[in-house]
């Protein structure tokens, strides 16, 4: 401020001695002190130094005004080009020497006080290259200079998508409801945008509409997507509204991801969508007390446990017992209510069984069970969780097969499960325990250390269902009444899941372990980077055994994305087994968008000759690709398929027949020495 008085000041003692002398003034300068050019490309101010940008054949205006305190006089604006004629500048009226555009100072309401022209590029010029440099002459300005001059650029057009909201959230939806949210897509760059692809992958409760047509989540929504045939078209500066919905099957949380492909996005735009992820949660364990026989007059006590597994405070406000029509179960300890239980926090119900009578058999000579339900009343999404409690009396006593799976009853593959059947009662002291298990195809898992011990360890590898069973004896011999079940589902949501399987018939115990306990199978999974050299001589470089860009037991978590630990974009191989019969696992979170590889390679079969491998292929919990029982000589190299990503295309690799695997037998790569080749 102080420098502009001085200067000021400096002008006005410098116009005061000029007079003095008989001098004159520029004659454009007829009153106040100095006029000031101001130039703005849409409210942006524009100097020397500023580069006005055109895009494509849109054209800009550019607004002159007055800031000073005498007439300003605009005499002409020029446009130099590369190439020549390329821009072009239009104004009405036109300024000349001769004619000038005055624009007087502010104030002055009966007079022009701005004045605009425009730039564009001329037609029949292709937008590349072109360049240019605007000036403008005036009369004398306070910057003691008649003219200013900025440069023009020109880029191509270009429609630029950006959708509202970025994260698509559902919030709480009621089982058995229908939730619908409208996403904006907007253009908001200058030229038509066109959407012409969209992949809905996740939970199978969420659906996009397209023409009126509802597309829930299938494995082919997940891979090959949906056509919008014809496209949408979405002018710039405007949106359109694409109609997502979640169909709500129970109160678990639900995510899943829609992929818009168009001309605006070169990569394609991903919108997470969610459902029932926030707010208060609720998860009992277990879900169903089976108290088995017990000798009538006498009480059991069985636990319920109550989690809240939610990101806000639990709030339970009841707890009861629903049709105990012989009154036979009562609620012996548990929570005051109402109570807030903290994310995070449980709290334990107990509940007492004390049969009045001995019960009665059916036609099948299954005891009839005395039922009731416990029925919670909190504040989650399902307002009221049942607890299913059953029992029958007896005249004698036989003891109570219990299983507790600490985990839960829905896990990730390769979750190790840690069992309890110690919590198992009777009259006498429990002194044996049985375990088995009914796995899904191609799981070989067993209890650890053995099934005859009350907690054991089971690792519940593969996608399916485990149902395990316990039955125990008490220290009198006497066994328990009936078997006790428990059911855990094996899930994944990870963009990508594979599994390996194998069994070889050669090997008499595949559940055995040691180092050469059974065949050594190798999952691999190759980036387009990779390059293994052509170990198979058929001219073309083979991507396996790739030291950073084939992911396999030397390699299992590679860093292909981002260096930030945060990000998931690396896949990871959960399990190298050595020893026999599998399974193998791979994940990845966040797939790049390229055509990955997969591979199955017998790296040694320690003496037990061919193995037939498994491959299944899981896409956000869909299982999408299964090749199964696959003979695999020792040595040889299996060329499983490949997944072109974000399409999630699985193509399996055939022979020339069309029909057979191909396989490259004694496949050795000299960097990794096997047995192979020998």
């Amino acid at each position: 401020m102080k420098d502009r008085w001085r200067l000021l000041s400096a002008a006005l003692i410098t116009t005061l001695a000029a007079i003095a002398a008989g001098g004159c003034l520029d004659a454009s300068i007829s009153q106040g002190v100095t006029p000031v050019l101001e130039l703005t490309d849409r409210d942006r101010a524009i100097t020397e130094a500023t580069v006005v940008t055109l895009r494509g054949a849109q054209s800009t205006t550019i607004t002159v005004r007055n800031a000073g305190d005498a007439v300003l006089e605009i005499r002409g604006v020029s446009v130099t080009s590369t190439p020549p004629g390329a821009l072009f500048v239009t104004a009405s009226p036109t300024p000349t020497p001769a004619e000038p555009v005055l624009i007087y100072p502010e104030g002055r309401i009966d007079a022009l006080r701005s004045w605009t022209f425009t730039v564009g590029l001329s037609p029949d010029f292709d937008p590349a290259g072109v360049a240019g440099t605007i000036t403008v002459t005036t009369n004398n300005t306070i910057a003691a200079t008649n003219a200013l001059s900025f440069a023009i650029e020109v880029i191509e057009a270009a429609p630029r998508l950006s959708v509202q909201p970025a994260i698509l959230d559902f919030a709480q939806v009621q089982p058995g409801t229908t939730a619908t949210r409208q996403l904006t897509l907007l253009n908001t760059g200058d030229a038509p945008l066109e959407v012409t692809h969209l992949v809905l992958s996740g939970h199978p409760g969420f659906a996009v509409v397209v023409n009126g047509e509802a597309h829930p989540v299938t494995p082919t929504t997940a891979s090959t997507g949906v056509a919008i045939d014809p496209p949408l078209v979405i002018a710039p500066g405007s949106s359109k509204m694409l109609e997502v919905t979640f169909t709500s099957t129970g109160p678990e949380a639900a995510e899943g991801n829609l992929w818009i492909t168009s001309n605006g996005a070169a990569a394609g735009l991903v919108v997470p969508l969610s459902a029932n992820a926030h707010g208060p949660c609720i998860a009992v364990n277990p879900t169903r007390v089976d108290f088995g026989g017990k000798r009538v007059g006498t009480s059991a006590v069985s636990t319920v446990d109550v989690l809240s597994c939610g990101d806000a405070p639990l709030n339970i406000t009841a707890l009861t017992l629903v049709d105990d029509a012989g009154g036979v179960y009562a609620i012996a300890t548990g929570a005051a209510t109402p109570l807030a239980l903290p994310p995070g926090q449980s709290t334990t119900v107990s509940v007492t069984y004390t049969p009045t009578a001995a019960a009665l058999f059916d036609a099948e000579n299954n005891p009839i069970r005395d039922t009731a339900v416990l029925a919670i009343e909190t504040d989650a999404l399902v307002p009221v969780v049942e607890v299913q409690l059953r029992g029958f009396g007896t005249v004698s006593d036989c003891p109570t097969a219990v299983i507790i799976v600490s985990e839960g009853e829905e896990v990730i593959p390769q979750t190790k499960l840690h069992l309890i059947g110690s919590q198992s009662f009777g009259n006498a002291a429990i002194a044996q325990w049985r375990w088995s298990v009914e796995q899904p195809v191609g799981s070989a898992s067993v209890f650890l250390p053995s099934a005859d011990v009350a907690d054991p360890q089971f690792e519940a590898n593969v996608v399916g269902t485990y149902v395990l069973h316990l039955t125990v004896t008490d220290a009198t011999g006497t066994e328990s009444c009936e078997v006790a079940s428990y059911v855990v589902t094996v899930t994944t949501g990870e963009a990508i899941h594979i599994e390996l399987l194998w069994t070889t018939p050669n090997d008499p115990d595949e559940t055995d372990e040691g180092p050469v306990a059974g065949a050594d199978l190798d999952l691999h999974f190759a980036h387009p980077f990779a390059t293994g050299g052509d170990i198979d001589h058929d001219g073309v470089v083979d991507p396996w055994f790739d030291s950073q860009f084939d992911a396999f037991w030397f390699n299992p978590r590679p860093n292909w994305g981002s260096l930030d630990p945060a990000i998931d974009d690396d896949p990871g191989l959960d399990r190298d087994d050595t020893d026999g019969a599998g399974p193998e696992n791979l994940n990845l979170n966040q797939p790049a968008d390229v055509t990955y590889r997969v591979a199955v390679h017998s790296w040694d079969d320690h003496g037990y000759g061919t193995s037939f491998a498994t491959v299944r292929i899981y896409l956000y919990g869909n299982l999408v690709f299964e090749w199964a029982d696959v003979e695999l000589p020792p040595c040889a190299l299996w060329d499983v398929a490949s997944i072109a990503w974000p399409a999630g295309i699985v193509t399996p690799r055939l022979s020339p027949d069309g029909l057979s695997p191909v396989m490259i037998p004694n496949f050795s790569n000299p960097f990794f020495p096997n047995n192979c080749g020998e």
